[in-house]
């Protein structure tokens, strides 16, 4: 059974926030950039799809970054990023390639 950070009580998904990950699919490296007027992120949950997180990272103050995911197996994972408060969040499928 898959151990998601999904708390839908206290989190909740934003709708409204212009996020790009790039490239998608991948084989090592993804940026991230975050585009919303009144919020900000900070902390970065990969998960793979058996609900394991399988690394964490964070945003710089201008809302980006970049992750390193080389050493991921291939295959499909989660990107969940939290606001500041980790209130609420984000989350998008990236596709790991060998």
């Amino acid at each position: 059974m898959a151990n998601f950070d999904f708390d839908v009580n206290t989190n909740s998904i934003i709708q409204d926030v212009n996020l790009n990950i790039y490239p998608n699919p991948t084989t090592d490296l993804i940026n991230i950039n975050i585009e919303h007027q009144s919020l900000f992120f900070n902390e970065i949950h990969v998960y793979n799809l058996q609900g394991q997180l399988v690394k964490t990272a964070n945003l710089n103050a201008e809302n980006n970054t970049i992750v390193d995911l080389y050493e991921l197996s291939a295959g499909t994972y989660l990107i969940q990023i939290f606001t500041l408060d980790k209130t609420q969040y984000i989350i998008q499928k990236v596709i790991k390639m060998k």
